[in-house]
């Protein structure tokens, strides 16, 4: 799979447990869109994960901010 392939389907898999049409995650969102790719993490891992990216300690963390996260990464 391709770089590109892989952006493009996390993407989709955020898409998918996102259900707001607002842009925006959950933990409990990420978890699911992670599981589907096949990434299991541990509760633990998951809150450090999202604690990264929310700052503000909304409960919730902008879509975009995660792909670019994982742009970087890749």
């Amino acid at each position: 799979m391709t770089r590109t392939e892989l952006l493009q389907a996390v993407r989709r898999s955020f898409e998918k447990h996102e259900r707001t049409n607002r842009g925006i995650m959950t933990k409990s969102q990420l978890k699911e869109a992670l599981r589907d790719l096949g990434c299991v993490f541990t509760d633990d891992q998951i809150t450090a994960l999202f604690g990264m990216y929310d700052q503000r300690c909304s409960g919730t963390v902008p879509m975009s901010e995660l792909l670019l996260a994982l742009t970087e990464k890749l």
